[in-house]
């Protein structure tokens, strides 16, 4: 949006964001094995492409450097720091008055939200939790010095974030037990690389990168729209996923089935395959 606005000439616009830093769940999220599973050519602004992607699933450093370069066209204009407590309109004044922490306010003609919610962590209410001796936190506020090599490490939940940690920290840990409540669908990762002369191609020849965007796109749509508007294809998708689990996940296979109809939740995709 601000970019947007920028480029068509408009100036008098403040950005304010509450973190000390640009990135929102990008830069919330640090924990091993943190990437996007949507194609990196389709998680970037249309009007300002990256042909230096190096996978076809960007990991969270790259993603995050992405925005911060995004970000620095209208840095005269954000706000770092300050946090929106309240936020009212004056219908006779066709005015929005906001209130921050520090106490400072500001009168403006429009109010655009962009906030996001996954870097609010859900914790679990386990009895007892709150006197763990050792170290506890949410994969959203993974602490910078925390070391896993050798360590006992235990992870509650499979959900997405934990499909990305979980591969990540075998390759550290001395032991890691994973605790589930509800199998999810998991599915091929199929990532790739992007090699030197790929992104090279991407970055100098006329066409290529706006097409195979629009190709990743069309590979998404025509697979994935169908799962969710004809109730017969899922079943018939959930039988080759279900065949590549055996070889990936010994056992207890049974205790790992997803009930759930493939689409009734969301499919995860491992950091790894």
């Amino acid at each position: 949006m601000a970019l947007r606005l920028q480029q068509t000439g408009r100036r008098r616009f403040v950005i304010v964001e509450k973190a000390d830093g640009v990135g929102g769940v990008w830069r919330n999220n640090r924990y091993p094995g943190c990437a996007c599973d949507v194609p990196a050519h389709l998680y970037s602004l249309s009007f300002a492409p990256n042909p230096d992607w190096r996978r076809h699933f960007a990991p969270q450093p790259e993603i995050l450097a992405y925005i911060e370069r995004l970000a620095d066209p209208v840095r005269p204009q954000l706000r770092l720091g300050v946090e929106v407590v309240s936020a009212r309109f004056e219908a006779d004044a066709a005015a929005w008055h906001l209130t921050f922490r520090d106490g400072n306010r500001l009168r403006a003609r429009h109010l655009v939200l962009g906030l996001g919610g996954l870097h609010w962590p859900a914790r679990p209410a386990i009895a007892g939790l709150d006197d763990f001796g050792g170290d506890c936190f949410h994969t959203a506020e993974w602490p910078d010095g925390f070391d896993p090599v050798g360590r006992r490490v235990a992870v509650i939940g499979t959900g997405a974030s934990a499909i990305q940690v979980v591969p990540a920290l075998a390759q550290k840990v001395a032991a890691l037990d994973v605790y589930q409540r509800t199998p999810p669908w998991v599915m091929s990762r199929n990532d790739a690389a992007f090699g030197p002369m790929t992104r090279r191609a991407f970055a100098f020849v006329p066409g290529l990168r706006r097409l195979y965007r629009a190709a990743t796109y069309a590979r998404m749509e025509l697979l994935g729209a169908p799962l969710t508007t004809r109730p017969d294809l899922p079943p018939l998708a959930q039988k080759p996923i279900r065949k590549h689990r055996p070889p990936q996940v010994p056992r207890p296979r049974a205790a790992r089935a997803p009930d759930a109809r493939l689409r009734a939740r969301l499919q995860a995709h491992p950091a790894q395959r």
